[in-house]
């Protein structure tokens, strides 16, 4: 304890490690690592600072891994260079996270040489981790059995697997942080002469971490976990053996250690095998979850967001992408454009297995499409240099209890590298801190002399590392700001869309009662004599109907005036979330929806002094639509000049009705320019739909100025802006059904794509001409069919309610010649589908198998068909 006061860094450290998994402020931020990276960079920041002012002489040492690592900083900075030519308005983003990993970079070679001082500094930071693995282990039974959180209080449902998410915020994550602390419990057990206390306390940390791990069902970590154990049994094989240690291994007291973890290992795993009070009756099933590794659609899903990085990596048109990479960070913002590209190449096995991907889900692919070769050479030689060393320091003469230490931690890197292969662990708080720990003091001195030693005065390097960190905390800061914005304006939003729900529909329908009862009564009271009983106790009633009408259109106007409040409270935080990150697109998504609460937007754009402004977008509410994309446009969904307006229209309008209308298309289009500029930071699949209902309702009200006005001028400018939106209406139409052509298995709600396309297709029919819808309803239903055939080759594919519509439309037009064609693109478009299902309804394959509760829909699908079939003769 004496060298603590001496070195205080340690007590740092220690502090860091005990806070890091719990320091946040419930529902403060939307991603539970944001401000764990904020608070991981302060720390980070206070001991840089420290090392600069500590007096000493000790000269920083260094291995090649830290090299490599270093190595992989300056990777991700040079993938920048991309960013600014692909995406510059992203630039900060990726800037933020390129420091950040320079942060960790310092910590690491922090974590070395400070550990590497002294053998129990190592042990004191391995016991504060365990702590915390206990901490929330049992937060992690109470989310499981309670729906109830130590932080948090009541969560959710505790049968829902993302109930068990503690602190961390994902089972994956939790489940990955307790399978590491587990081999650390080992070290402690396993090391001779530890106290009684100590194994007890230790024994149970690992019962019940272990339960943790099991029930959070998370496979990579099942089998992370069970090669660690096989490989840290090699390790102990094969590792040099002194007197000592042979002794120890082949003593009573360690063999009487191994029985008791593994009494404990495998009567848990027999527990999540069977119908027992551990698993919850059966709830989860660790061979049956742990068997589901080999389907095939989770690894085609898989597959498909691996996939994504080697498009980025090799993309054609972006040469450099194969040396430094598409840009650190921007996963996320290209994921769907390349999954679009990947899908087209090979619909049978990605059709299905369409998710919402926000990272690669493989940490080493993610390099490589991010920093390209540099990047993932880089991780390649670091993780090569630390398997030459740990099998060095496994032959070694250093002490058996550091040999079993080391040996550990081959168990816990194991974890590491086969989770970071499926998942995104290191990307997150708190398991980037014990990765980093584990590894960083593998690399100290206390396990091998061969580092080499920095020449020059290590002020230097900590003097640049506090420059860094000081950025990343600014922009760590900003992120976490940001982020608590979004989240007061979505509570904002959700608050207005409940009040408006009330005032437009919930007490209208109560007015509509109470006026029904009061003219009941008013009719009936006309008949009656004034000075009877009857006619005063019904007046006193009819009275108290008024009163209570009185009341409800009083509560409508409140309500009314509390969704205003509201609306105005959400742009405000959308807006400063912005401010803090304009690259936090989450934010412009929800802000874009804002500008269609037609009643209050249209008061606000009314009470604008120079509505130029508005059509200019000179105000504050616009100030984050990108008026001038300088990136390359071939990757994204957009085109320049993304900004569009009304006002040409709306100088040469003469009718206040015309004005505000066009006042409602302007309101329209901010949506649109909003949810574009969003896609710079934020690929939302459901964007691409929205963007294309709102240019049908642009149509429509455009339409209905052309067919009302007598200005001839204005008439001519409408047909053209009808022109120009419905080419706007079919490139996103088009680009919804080609971004997820099918994926319904996952997201039931874009099941309905086709149909809502073809639907709304059909009633623009009277201001499009004919003949153009019905050739895009004819390359419609050609890309549903084989979409729909596909899909039911894998799930579902019934495209029951595009058949109907057919139907319908078919009745409605007279020309021979039309119905003729409509036809034959029926039944070429969808002919494989109707094949795949006939052929299961012949087979009797549909009874008794996963179709049974589509029977009634793929019956209709096989009569409207036919119907059509019928019809060619």
């Amino acid at each position: 304890m004496q060298n603590l006061k001496k070195d205080k860094e340690i007590s740092i450290f220690i502090l860091m490690i005990l806070l890091i998994p719990f320091l946040m402020i419930p529902n403060f931020v939307y991603e539970f690592s944001t401000q764990k990276n904020l608070v991981f960079s302060v720390f980070s920041f206070i001991l840089f600072s420290y090392f600069i002012f500590k007096k000493n002489d000790e000269k920083l040492n260094f291995s090649y891994t830290h090299l490599f690592f270093l190595l992989f900083g300056f990777s991700s900075l040079l993938s920048l260079i991309s960013v600014q030519i692909q995406n510059p308005s992203y630039i900060n983003y990726s800037l933020n996270v390129s420091l950040y990993i320079f942060v960790i970079i310092g910590i690491s070679l922090s974590i070395t040489n400070s550990f590497g001082k002294n053998f129990k500094y190592i042990e004191y930071a391995l016991m504060a981790f365990i702590i915390t693995g206990t901490i929330l282990a049992i937060d992690g039974l109470l989310n499981k059995f309670l729906g109830f959180d130590l932080f948090f209080g009541k969560i959710g449902d505790p049968s829902q697997r993302i109930t068990l998410r503690t602190t961390i915020g994902n089972p994956n994550f939790v489940s990955d942080y307790l399978a590491q602390t587990i081999p650390l419990s080992i070290y402690f057990i396993l090391k001779p002469n530890s106290k009684l206390y100590q194994k007890i306390y230790l024994y149970i940390n690992i019962f019940l971490s272990f339960w943790v791990v099991l029930f959070a069902q998370t496979r990579s970590v099942y089998l992370g976990f069970t090669v660690g154990l096989i490989f840290f049994i090699l390790s102990l094989l094969i590792s040099k053996k002194d007197l000592d240690y042979k002794k120890y291994l082949i003593s009573k007291d360690f063999w009487i250690k191994i029985f008791l973890l593994i009494f404990i290992l495998v009567f848990l795993f027999i527990m999540f095998n069977t119908n027992t009070m551990f698993n919850k009756s059966g709830e989860v099933n660790a061979i049956s979850r742990f068997s589901a590794m080999s389907s095939k659609s989770s690894w085609d899903e898989r597959n498909l967001s691996w996939m994504v990085s080697i498009e980025q990596f090799k993309d054609k048109d972006y040469p450099l992408n194969k040396i430094i990479g598409g840009g650190i960070g921007t996963y996320p913002v290209y994921s769907i454009k390349y999954m679009e590209e990947i899908q087209a190449k090979n619909p049978e096995k990605y059709y299905y297995a369409w998710n919402n991907f926000k990272r690669a889900h493989n940490d080493y692919l993610q390099v490589l499409g991010e920093t390209g070769l540099l990047g993932i050479m880089s991780i390649s030689l670091l993780i090569i240099t630390l398997l030459m060393r740990y099998f060095k320091i496994l032959r070694s003469d250093i002490e058996f209890e550091k040999k079993i230490m080391i040996s550990l931690f081959g168990w816990i890197a194991s974890i590491i590298i086969i989770h970071a292969a499926t998942e995104f662990a290191l990307h997150m708080q708190p398991n980037i801190l014990i990765a980093l720990f584990i590894f960083s003091i593998a690399m100290s001195k206390q396990f091998s002399n061969s580092n080499k030693i920095l020449k020059f005065n290590p002020k230097i390097i900590y003097t640049i590392l506090v420059i860094i960190t000081a950025f990343s905390v600014f922009f760590k800061y900003k992120d976490t700001m940001s982020e608590a914005y979004f989240k007061l304006g979505d509570a904002e939003n959700t608050k207005m869309n409940y009040y408006i729900e009330i005032y437009q529909s919930q007490i209208p329908q109560q007015i509509t009662q109470y006026e029904n009862e009061i003219k009941k009564g008013q009719d009936y009271i006309k008949n009656m004599n004034p000075f009877s009983s009857e006619f005063n106790s019904l007046k006193k009633q009819i009275d108290e109907l008024n009163e209570g009408l009185k009341k409800y259109k009083n509560l409508q106007i409140e309500y009314k005036e509390k969704a205003h409040q509201s609306y105005k409270k959400a742009f405000e935080y959308f807006l400063k979330s912005l401010d803090f990150n304009n690259n936090f697109g989450k934010s412009q998504f929800y802000l874009a929806q804002l500008f269609s609460v037609s009643e209050f937007r249209l008061e606000e754009i009314l009470n604008t002094k120079d509505l130029n402004d508005i059509f200019e977008g000179n105000t504050s509410e616009y100030k984050y639509i990108v008026k001038d994309f300088k990136g390359q446009e071939d990757l994204f969904p957009i085109s320049n000049p993304i900004r569009k307006d009304v006002s040409n229209l709306y100088n040469i309008s003469t009718t206040t009705n015309e004005k505000n209308i066009l006042l409602n298309i302007q309101m329209f289009y901010d949506q649109i320019n909003y949810l574009e500029s969003a896609f710079l930071s934020f690929n939302e699949k459901n964007s691409y739909r929205l963007i294309s209902k709102l240019y049908y309702n642009i149509i429509k009200l455009y339409d209905n100025i052309e067919k009302n006005t007598n200005n001839e001028k204005l008439k001519i400018e409408l047909q053209n802006k009808i022109k120009e939106d419905y080419k706007n209406f079919i490139y996103w139409n088009e680009k919804s059904i080609s971004i997820i052509p099918g994926g319904w298995n996952r997201f039931p709600e874009w099941e309905n794509v086709y149909f809502e396309y073809s639907y709304l297709s059909i009633n623009l029919m009277g201001i499009i001409p004919s003949d153009e819808i019905l050739n895009n309803l004819y390359n419609i239903s050609k890309k549903e069919g084989k979409a729909n055939y596909y899909m039911a080759k894998k799930d579902r594919g019934i495209p029951d309610k595009s058949l109907k519509l057919f139907i319908e439309l078919y009745l409605q037009i007279p020309d021979t010649q039309i119905r003729e064609d409509i036809t034959k693109n029926i039944i070429n478009s969808y002919n494989d589908v109707y094949n795949f299902y006939k052929n299961k309804e012949e087979k009797n394959e549909i009874k008794n198998s996963y179709l049974e509760r589509y029977e009634s829909r793929i019956k209709e699908f096989l009569d409207n068909y036919e119907y059509f079939k019928r019809k060619i003769g």
